[in-house]
């Protein structure tokens, strides 16, 4: 489907230039933009293990990419987003790596506060 094309184009242009030093970073944005729009779709486990095992070939073959395959898409996935800062708004919203994610947990959990501090119906 073309729609589905297009959401992994617009993953990739929203990392804006200064956030893409090299090709290993835009490499692996690529790959979380397929994984995002594809993969998350997927309900089998072997269907998703055999698409991290294909776009892992992918990498190697176009985009030389280096990986361990454990390292890479089991130990530490790939992600990228914009809730990294919070607070921020719009434009100040920056598309990035997210390179600890030791820090998601306690992240997501403020967000969770946050919300239902401002919400009537909390969510757990």
């Amino acid at each position: 489907n073309l729609r589905d094309l297009s959401k992994v184009f617009q993953g990739v242009l929203s990392l804006r230039v200064q956030h893409c030093p090299d090709v290993r970073t835009f490499a692996r944005l690529w790959a979380h933009e397929n994984q995002r729009v594809f993969q998350d779709r997927l309900i089998d486990t072997d269907d998703k293990d055999k698409f991290s095992h294909w776009l892992h070939e992918l990498l190697k073959r176009k985009f030389q990419f280096d990986c361990d395959f454990e390292e890479t898409f089991v130990k530490k996935p790939i992600l990228f987003g914009d809730y990294l800062k919070m607070g921020v708004t719009g434009d100040d919203r920056v598309y990035e790596p997210i390179n600890d994610n030791a820090k998601l947990p306690k992240l997501m959990d403020t967000y969770l506060e946050e919300y239902n501090l401002s919400s009537p119906k909390t969510m757990q």
